[in-house]
């Protein structure tokens, strides 16, 4: 492993490594954050639809249950959507905390890996969160509470000892008001570096906060200016791409105190996702940067990663030292039933799923033909289109509203269709990339141990009707091949890491 370039960063030097990293490595950082923001962007629309639908239930009932009907639903709903935002990020601010750290320690990494590092890490992670969150709002509230009871103070003084103590005590409201926002953000940012300490080191909750405030020890001004810039970035740019569509939304509301058009919230809410998915990961990657800066300057992070590499260029007793580390499967074996099952269970979802799973393994093989990415970026922008449809058919179906919807079943249909094609095209093609990989490895000296290696063609008519399923069942077998026969030091059966 290469020994990574690590030394104490000034604040200008650690915003200029955050950018540069998203700079370069921007693609695999929005892979990351892409994930979440579909499901958020698709929460977000289904939420809108419910809210018509809920408005226009309350229309229906009695003026009594009016508001119960309209507020319940809408408080229930907003918890529901707070707490899914709340559970999708962790998983995404995680995987971003793993892809910074292999990225700064001069390792590769891709989406799919840094998600399966936090496989197994999930709910400590979803605690560190909650408690980290929990304590911030705690102190929030406890300032608001003793504003509010000096509001209260100044306003019987007002009346009992004159206008002078009145506004004594309103000013040390403000003043406490103040204080307290000044003491609650600068409490929070003790727990800057949590995350990073509870991926990366495996602490438990509790553990990783004492961490972190061991780490930003006397840093807060450098952790509470990189929030700022960052958070300002994320939001400036979110504003921009959103901003049109928000501003029309809200004058369309007051205008005719009814609704926005659903086509507008759509807009609105796409473009929102888009930004966030963008610049989401800024903030990570600089708080990620900022806890190995830390621990180089308090604990000489530096010289340990240059002893374990010394340490690991070392030559094991009784192997040369030239010799190459045997091959490791980068496909893996999977219950095919499984993923039948996932697949009925997720309406489909999982298909296209499955490819983007092991795009990485499968172009790894040893093929002139690669599977892209813009072609399931596609696929889900269809999906997402259609699931936006389908979910808005309750409102868009409101007799006098929108009439004439026989466009909408054959946009669903159409949909369909096309991203079966395309993900029936993405099929034959990783069907041909595993023959061309078992053809080559048939020439090697190990051929004997490559199952494939008798009949290299693959299955066009089970290919067809089975597609991944058929698929994974072959990738099996050459897995189960690969750790079966042990080929020799160098080989390529299946590829390296």
């Amino acid at each position: 492993m290469d020994v990574p370039d690590l030394r104490p960063s000034s604040f200008g030097e650690l915003l200029d490594s955050t950018f540069t990293y998203y700079r370069r490595h921007f693609w695999l950082f929005v892979a990351i954050m892409a994930v979440p923001q579909v499901i958020i962007v698709a929460i977000d629309i289904a939420w809108e639809s419910f809210q018509r639908t809920a408005l226009q239930n309350a229309a229906a009932a009695a003026p009594a249950m009016r508001g119960v009907l309209f507020y319940g639903s809408a408080v229930l709903g907003t918890i529901i959507v707070l707490l899914a935002y709340f559970a999708i990020y962790a998983v995404a601010l995680g995987a971003t905390t793993f892809a910074v750290s292999e990225i700064h320690l001069g390792r590769a990494t891709t989406a799919r890996a840094a998600y399966g590092r936090v496989r197994g890490r999930y709910w400590r992670l979803i605690n560190l969160i909650g408690a980290v969150a929990l304590r911030g709002y705690l102190v929030f509230i406890l300032f608001m509470i003793a504003v509010v009871v000096l509001v209260a103070m100044a306003a019987i003084f007002a009346k009992s000892q004159g206008a002078l103590v009145a506004v004594m005590v309103g000013l040390l409201a403000l003043a406490v008001f103040f204080g307290g926002m000044f003491f609650a953000v600068r409490f929070v940012l003790r727990y800057a570096c949590a995350v990073p300490a509870q991926l990366l080191e495996n602490l438990k909750s509790g553990s990783a906060i004492n961490r972190s405030i061991a780490l930003t020890k006397k840093n807060l001004g450098r952790v509470f200016l990189l929030t700022l810039l960052m958070a300002l970035v994320s939001y400036t740019v979110a504003a921009v791409l959103e901003g049109s569509f928000l501003v029309a939304t809200l004058m369309t509301t007051l205008k005719s105190h009814t609704p926005a058009p659903f086509w507008l919230v759509l807009c609105m809410n796409i473009t929102g996702g888009v930004g966030h998915a963008v610049t989401g990961p800024l903030l990570m990657i600089g708080l990620v940067l900022l806890y190995y800066d830390l621990r180089v300057r308090k604990e000489g992070f530096d010289l340990q990663v240059m002893m374990s590499a010394l340490d690991a260029q070392a030559p094991l007793p009784g192997v040369p030292a030239d010799s190459p580390a045997p091959a490791a499967p980068q496909l893996e074996r999977a219950n095919v039933a499984l993923l039948v099952v996932l697949t009925v269970l997720t309406l489909g979802l999982y298909y296209p799923i499955w490819f983007m799973r092991r795009r990485s393994g499968i172009n790894d093989l040893r093929s002139g033909e690669k599977l892209g990415l813009g072609v399931f970026v596609l696929v889900f922008v269809l999906w997402l289109a259609d699931l936006v449809l389908n979910f808005g058919k309750d409102y868009l179906n409101v007799p006098g509203v929108h009439p004439g919807l026989g466009w909408l079943a054959s946009f669903d249909g159409g949909t369909t269709l096309v991203i079966g094609v395309l993900l029936l095209i993405q099929a034959f093609k990783v069907g041909r990339i595993l023959e061309a990989h078992t053809a080559g490895s048939s020439a090697e000296p190990f051929a004997n141990s490559i199952s494939l290696a008798q009949g290299s063609s693959l299955s066009r008519v089970a290919t067809f009707f089975f597609g991944i399923f058929y698929l994974q069942l072959k990738i099996n077998e050459m897995v189960e091949s690969w750790t079966q026969g042990r080929p020799g030091v160098g080989t390529d059966v299946v590829p390296t890491v």
